[in-house]
């Protein structure tokens, strides 16, 4: 079966996780992010590691994207890691034991 698009979509906000941008798209399309991702074809047991992965796979970016009607790199590019000083991560507690630490979150 081929992939439409959806009727409403929303574009992705500057630093925005893709977790979020895809809560908003399922808003704004009247459903649950696991009911819009098994729409598109996607596991819904990809939701909960979406921000934890570096990259989407190439499969599931075209096929965000197709729904979308956005560029596969910018689903790409919305579940990229922001890597964090580690002076700030070792004061919080967040550095692993001879780890790098990588949080995701907006810019501040």
């Amino acid at each position: 079966m081929k992939q439409r698009p959806l009727p409403k979509t929303v574009t992705p906000l500057a630093d925005e996780l893709l977790s979020g941008w895809l809560t908003r798209l399922a808003v704004a399309n009247h459903c649950e992010v696991d009911e819009l991702l098994a729409h598109i074809g996607v596991d819904k047991r990809q939701v909960a590691m979406l921000d934890f992965d570096v990259e989407v796979d190439a499969t599931t970016a075209e096929k965000i994207s197709i729904a979308a009607r956005v560029a596969a790199e910018t689903v790409q590019s919305l579940a990229k890691a922001y890597p964090v000083d580690a002076g700030v991560a070792t004061s919080c507690g967040a550095l692993p034991p001879g780890g790098t630490p990588v949080f995701r979150c907006w810019d501040m």
